[in-house]
């Protein structure tokens, strides 16, 4: 009797545990996998009656476990038959409710007696949040936040996928590293905003290019890799490539700007390239660098001649970046002759790089390496420090009263480069007057409110600035009297032109004269014989340097061979922050 009335109390216990419980519980009858009760919190949570409910298939109301082969996605009718989970098991479930809504159940089930039948007691818990949660943080995980790209985690999963299918169906797989042809010099003088721009509409161009069972990722910077699964034949991989470049060819318009946006490719081929997928992205990247020595905007395929560059390339990387740790580059001053006044009138700074076991190196071959490792800002800055230090000790010991020019490059030209210059000023203890700084004409015009500025800044601290690449095909010159310039320097070419012909030397005398027209002072870089010389006597050039006169040499070797040479001393006759290009 007593236990009898245990017993009773446990099941009016239990039915009010049903009833009261928060969470969404169903009992199905596992003969006939229908449901046979719902508690209330079913009811709220799904949005269909009891008696709607009870009778019907787990299928019928939308609910259906997740799978890899079968998602939220599927419709319900394709698992209407799937009457549930081993009994006492646990996992995740997609369940819809009455008015559609799609939500994520962690199931809990129990089987048991009843009747003398079995029956599976159903407990469900909503993690639909925390699924989201786990999802996003996955999505970051997995892809590139910029351009929504699989990332390399991804990529690298990806291909270990597929070349374990390749080797067993037979097939090969090709990888594809793509690379920007000269994206910092974007970056530096459009800004990293525009940059990022680039980089999403690049990404949506190449995403075109791909097959759904390939992936293009980002692994880094403006680096891309196209994965193609399953190839028959290795030319198809170079078909894909032509279709990437012929893609990127159309100008991008970015806020405002008609940008450019050329790129190499390498191309690498399991099995025959490399058998595991690190080399074969290693290869791809060699092969990359190849196309990049044949002029850019092409694709090649690995080798082992590519191989070879790579290494080469490798071992250049290595030891620029354990040179810039040691600071192992020297100051070249190249002079420039005053003819006004016949005299020294300015010298011009430039780099080498004294590489360990080797010749040394100019820096057009190895600054756009530095640029591509990040060792551009830093060397940028090893040359200004080098130069005022040797403005100071020339100083210090009453020589060279001239400006020392410097060659600005895009990267530096920034509203920030006229703090550095200050404080450099200041460290250094020069004056500006002996400073000037050169920047090519078509970083000038890419924004001229930004040009007006910096220009604007360095002027103001007494500093000399001048455009190079003068009349280059980047303007009409118009914007030469909007900002606050000193002078222009014409390059070689415009010699080169002069010989050839009258209608070179006519060019050569109008932008000479369009110059001082507008009171600024001209020189010309690049003078190699007397003729050339004679011709710009003629002209009315005010300075000029070149082999003629003396190739960039050290110091030591600037101080003795011009030490007792007459020079000019443009203080106080001209203004202060004019330089030997200066007016």
């Amino acid at each position: 009797m007593e236990l009898g009335n245990t017993m009773h109390d446990l099941s009016r216990l239990g039915a009010v545990a049903f009833e009261a419980a928060p969470c969404p519980i169903h009992v199905v009858d596992l003969h006939s996998g229908r449901l046979v009760a719902v508690n209330p919190a079913w009811v709220r949570y799904f949005g269909h009656p009891a008696a709607t409910a009870i009778g019907c298939t787990p299928g019928e109301l939308g609910l259906w476990r997740t799978t890899p082969t079968h998602t939220a996605e599927d419709s319900p009718d394709a698992a209407a038959d799937r009457v549930g989970s081993p009994a006492g098991s646990q996992d995740n479930w997609r369940v819809v409710a009455a008015n559609g809504e799609g939500r994520d159940v962690l199931r809990t089930s129990a089987e048991c007696l009843l009747d003398g039948r079995r029956h599976e007691v159903v407990h469900l818990l909503d993690i639909t949040e925390r699924k989201r949660v786990e999802d996003s943080s996955r999505q970051r995980a997995m892809h590139d936040a910029l351009t929504g790209l699989p990332n390399r985690l991804l990529l690298d999963d990806r291909l270990h996928t597929a070349l374990a299918t390749a080797a067993r169906e037979g097939r090969q797989v090709a990888v594809l590293f793509i690379d920007f042809d000269h994206f910092k010099r974007i970056n530096d003088t459009l800004g990293h905003a525009v940059g990022d721009i680039l980089l999403r509409e690049a990404s949506h161009r190449l995403s075109q290019m791909v097959r759904r069972q390939d992936t293009l990722a980002r692994i880094g910077g403006d680096e891309f890799v196209v994965l193609l699964n399953g190839l028959r034949a290795s030319v198809d991989a170079g078909h894909v490539a032509g279709k990437i470049l012929q893609a990127l060819a159309p100008p991008f318009v970015l806020e405002g700007h008609r940008v450019t946006a050329n790129a190499s490719i390498g191309i690498s081929l399991f099995p025959g390239d490399a058998a595991d997928a690190q080399a074969l992205l290693r290869n791809a990247d060699s092969a990359m660098y190849a196309a990049k020595a044949q002029g850019r905007r092409t694709w090649q395929f690995f080798s082992a001649e590519t191989n070879e560059r790579a290494l080469v390339r490798s071992r250049l990387e290595s030891d620029l970046r354990r040179s810039a740790l040691r600071s192992e580059f020297v100051s070249l001053y190249e002079p420039a002759w005053d003819l006004p006044s016949d005299a020294l009138g300015g010298l011009r700074a430039s780099l080498t790089w004294n590489r360990v076991g080797a010749h040394s190196v100019a820096p057009a071959e190895f600054m756009d390496v530095a640029d591509q490792i990040g060792l551009g800002r830093l060397i940028d800055q090893w040359m200004i420090n080098a130069a005022f230090g040797q403005i100071r000790t020339w100083a210090d010991q009453s020589r060279f009263g001239v400006p020392v020019c410097l060659d600005l490059a895009a990267r530096q030209f920034e509203l920030a480069f006229v703090d550095t210059v200050r404080t450099a000023l200041v460290r250094h203890a020069i004056e500006p007057r002996h400073v000037e700084f050169a920047i090519g004409e078509s970083v000038l015009v890419t924004d001229l409110d930004r040009s007006r500025q910096i220009v604007s800044g360095l002027r103001e601290q007494g500093c000399s600035v001048v455009v190079t690449d003068f009349g280059c095909g980047y303007s009409t010159g118009r914007y030469l009297r909007q900002l606050p310039l000193t002078g222009v320097r014409l390059g070689p070419e415009w010699l080169s032109s002069a010989r050839e012909d009258l209608a070179g030397r006519v060019m050569l005398r109008a932008s000479i004269e369009f110059a001082r027209a507008i009171g600024l002072r001209v020189a010309v870089d690049g003078v190699s014989t007397s003729a050339e010389l004679d011709l710009l006597r003629g002209l009315g050039v005010d300075a000029w340097s070149g082999a003629l006169l003396a190739m960039p040499l050290p110091a030591a070797q600037i101080e003795a061979r011009f030490d007792r040479t007459r020079t000019v001393v443009p203080f106080p006759a001209r203004r202060a922050g004019d330089g030997f290009l200066s007016r």
